[in-house]
């Protein structure tokens, strides 16, 4: 058996959401996950049983069910029938049927059981199941037979306990992880048993003596998880290659303490740690290195999207859709959606009493691969969607309170920074310092947009009229200034001819020749669609587009500007209140507005429109605040951060995963009361219901928890009405005396 591993490059982070006891789990105490055959999640905590259908927790307690225990270990979910079994610490074995909706219970003392403390469920290679039991030893349960077979430990000789763990490899052997005597393998066919345990002066032995652990991988490689690191095992010499956490290095280990370790169908290895988080060891790539060598990928745990909600991490599962499910102690459930959200914000929070929330982003600016981001009292600088530093602007003797409106680079790579009644700041790299551009007359300018000409003078907006800066000497341009209908300036550019395009608040676009004439005034009086201009950009094709509170405009050709064309919603714009302009890679417009982003695809004269389903942040977009990065990366701020997505992986089509039907209630009274509901188990989408029985509640949802929060709902009551009625974001549907047979399909 060979280690083929290579150190991964740089990966990018995943974005996770927590599920916790505020969204209707029963405990944060999370030891156990599974999926039913419906694509139903179980939830196995340490008090009581949940199953998840994409939108809503159903808690099964010892009180409210036929559960014998609330205080569970772990859950798996049968290999052939639609059961799960669920694994309680002291009160034996339970079989929840999820087509009867009917629990079953094996205790010892009433049933072939050996005992009833039961530590881990494993499959075993005959479609069987196997029990550990901390003390007497392992069962084997047969479910063609409904019989239970004992390896016991006063039977079975050398075989210790207590025990915490088992894994049957494709050999014939079964691989026993002990709480304080190492690992064993047991031979079920002559039922001889092989310890091993920790030997200090052998660095290629087990390194700890508590195995939690054990994972069998698709190249059959034994993983083994102790409380004193991980091992992979080689059956054929009998020897551990150890790695172990290293506090010098942040790619080693999480710790040392491993609880759970399984493969992805992608070959990865999730290792779940205590007090450490998660660690991801890739094995897709072949290379020969030492156990100190190898890098792994590692998810802490962290107060923002980007980290797990504890650091005890107890289990991972990924079910059939591809998401990942980590089951945190005191943490509640982390979930990783197989496909990256389409939109992300940066972690740029602050705390508040609420707990972390995004900071609001005015100006922004991309060089290269590094983010300029202007917030209120500071700038921050993010690289590959980490923040490296932030620049307190208080010791520029500004006022307090105030914020960046707007961030320009110059063509000598400074950054000019216009914020709120404070004039301008001026970031120079070379000295990595930042100066303020005083002026006893202007110093408290509300500063908006920033244009640099081809002889290197710069333009400023502000709310009260156009400046200009040349060797950081603000002047202001007072015969624009005399001409414009409005002075309150909020983008600024030329076009290819060296006109110059002022956009303002109050009345619309006016454009002056290269003597600084006025030319023409587009606004609502003469046909424009708003007076209102936000933001401007000049494209690759030197067209020039504008953002208005009541249209997107183009002048497509500016020798010409008279002639041009308006986008609102009858155009395909979710909103016609556009933010702010981008133009990717692909020649695409994209736009933030006051109810997400848009992209207009000239090829195909279509707009796609996106909100916070798409997971775009809720709350209004700040006016001309966007960038791109060199690689196509676009960010637009907003109220609640900095939003950033890669336009090559939005697709216009999205799949939808099927509607599955998954709970039917009737009600024995007239009344939406659930202590009068009733649950009833359907199979194959039909259920019938005598005449007086006419009043019920029929649930559905998208069980891919990845789609479920994004995905609105049509009824039609087929054979009664030939029409769709819509759910209101409910995922259910309440019916009231109603006189039909009862067929239940998803379309």
């Amino acid at each position: 058996m060979l280690l083929d591993v290579l150190i991964p490059a740089t990966a990018q982070p995943y974005m996770i959401k927590r599920l916790g006891v505020e969204d209707g789990i029963s405990s944060n105490y999370v030891v156990g996950i599974t999926q039913d055959q419906q694509g139903c999640m179980w939830i196995a905590t340490e008090d009581g049983l949940n199953k998840f259908d994409g939108n809503h927790f159903t808690v099964y307690t010892k009180h409210t069910s036929g559960l014998t225990s609330n205080e569970l270990n772990t859950v798996l979910a049968d290999p052939n029938e639609n059961i799960i079994w669920i694994a309680t610490q002291r009160n034996g074995l339970c079989a929840f049927n999820c087509d009867q909706e009917t629990f079953t219970s094996y205790i010892a003392e009433k049933s072939q059981l050996q005992t009833n403390d039961i530590t881990d469920l494993s499959y075993a290679s005959d479609g069987g199941i196997w029990i550990t039991h901390y003390h007497v030893g392992i069962e084997h349960y047969n479910p063609r037979t409904k019989k239970f077979t004992a390896y016991r430990n006063d039977e079975i000789q050398g075989l210790p306990i207590p025990n915490w763990t088992s894994c049957e490899d494709r050999t014939g052997h079964l691989y026993i992880g002990h709480a304080f005597n190492g690992l064993s393998i047991l031979s079920l066919k002559d039922k001889t048993v092989k310890n091993y345990i920790p030997d200090p002066k052998d660095p290629n032995s087990l390194p700890g003596q508590e195995v939690r652990a054990i994972c069998i991988d698709k190249n059959d490689n034994v993983w083994i998880g102790t409380n004193a690191g991980l091992a992979l095992f080689n059956p054929t010499t009998e020897k551990f290659t150890v790695f172990k956490h290293n506090p010098n290095d942040d790619n080693s280990l999480l710790s040392n303490s491993i609880y759970d370790i399984k493969q992805m169908k992608d070959g990865k290895i999730w290792i779940c740690t205590n007090m450490g988080g998660v660690s991801i060891l890739d094995l897709q790539h072949n290379a020969f290195i030492s156990a100190e060598e190898i890098d792994f990928q590692n998810i802490k745990a962290t107060n923002d999207n980007y980290g797990l909600s504890s650091p005890n991490a107890r289990c991972a599962y990924q079910d059939c859709y591809g998401n990942i499910w980590i089951g945190n102690y005191r943490g509640g459930i982390d979930f990783i959606s197989h496909t990256q959200p389409m939109f992300n914000i940066l972690p740029y929070t602050i705390e508040t009493a609420k707990g972390l929330s995004y900071k609001q982003v005015w100006g922004m600016w991309a060089t290269d691969n590094q983010v300029w981001l202007g917030s209120e009292d500071e700038l921050g600088l993010f690289i590959n969607g980490k923040k490296i530093k932030t620049y307190d602007l208080y010791s520029h003797e500004l006022v307090y309170n105030t914020h960046i409106n707007t961030i320009y680079e110059d063509r000598q790579k400074r950054l000019w920074l216009g914020t709120y009644k404070n004039g301008i700041l001026l970031y120079k790299p070379d000295k990595q310092e930042i100066v303020h551009i005083s002026s006893s007359l202007f110093n408290n300018l509300d500063v908006r947009c920033f244009y640099e000409d081809q002889n290197g003078k710069m333009w400023i907006g502000t709310e009260t009229g156009i400046y200009s800066c040349t060797n950081e000497v603000l002047v202001k341009e007072e015969e624009i200034q005399k001409q414009l209908p409005d002075i309150m300036v909020h983008s600024l550019l030329r076009d290819k001819e060296g006109k110059l395009w002022v956009g303002t608040f109050g009345k619309g676009i006016s454009i002056f020749d290269v003597n600084n004439k006025l030319l023409w005034n587009f606004v609502i009086e003469n046909g424009f669609c708003s007076n209102a201009v936000n933001h401007m950009i000049k494209d690759s094709e030197e067209q020039i587009w504008v953002a208005t509170r009541e249209g997107l405009a183009v002048f497509k050709n500016t020798s010409q500007p008279n002639r041009y064309k308006i986008f609102k919603e009858k155009e395909g714009l979710e909103n016609s209140h556009i933010r702010a302009i981008c133009e990717d890679l692909e020649k695409r417009i994209w736009i933030s507005s006051n109810d997400g982003i848009s992209c207009l695809d000239p090829k195909q004269n279509l707009f796609y429109n996106y909100n916070h389903h798409d997971g775009v942040p809720m709350g209004d977009f700040m006016n001309g605040s966007t960038c791109m990065t060199h690689n196509g990366i676009i960010y637009f701020g907003s109220q609640n951060g900095a939003c950033f997505f890669n336009p090559k992986e939005l697709s216009s089509i999205r799949q939808v995963s099927p509607v599955k039907i998954t709970q039917f209630c009737k009600y024995n009274k007239k009344t939406e009361s659930k202590d009068a509901e009733i649950s009833i188990p359907f199979k194959k989408g039909v259920v019938h219901l005598p005449y007086n029985q006419n009043s019920f509640r029929i649930t559905f949802n998208v069980l891919d928890y990845t789609q479920s929060p994004q995905v609105e709902f049509t009824y039609m009551l087929e054979g009664l009405e030939n029409r769709w009625y819509d759910t209101q974001g409910e995922n259910q549907v309440i019916f009231f005396v109603i006189y039909l047979q009862v067929n239940i399909t998803s379309k």
